[in-house]
């Protein structure tokens, strides 16, 4: 659940690897947005992948890499 004082799932490691894309654009600026290089998706649960959009349209002229497992890929 997300309120004004918690967020979606989302760890940033070393500012360039993302674990889940719950909230990054609406948590991290978009320097730290840009910075990112690689999210690894869990699970294709809603709180785990919906800034995972935004992240693209934020960093559009950059390459960020997504990697999970098949199921979730196709989702």
């Amino acid at each position: 659940m997300e309120s004004k004082e918690t967020r979606l799932t989302s760890l940033l490691v070393d500012e360039v690897l993302a674990i889940d894309a719950g909230s990054l654009t609406s948590t991290l600026t978009l320097a730290q947005q840009e910075a990112i290089q690689t999210v690894l998706i869990t699970h294709h649960h809603y709180d785990h992948i919906r800034d995972l959009l935004t992240l693209g349209i934020n960093t559009d002229s950059l390459t960020t890499d997504v990697y999970s497992i098949a199921e979730v890929l196709d989702s």
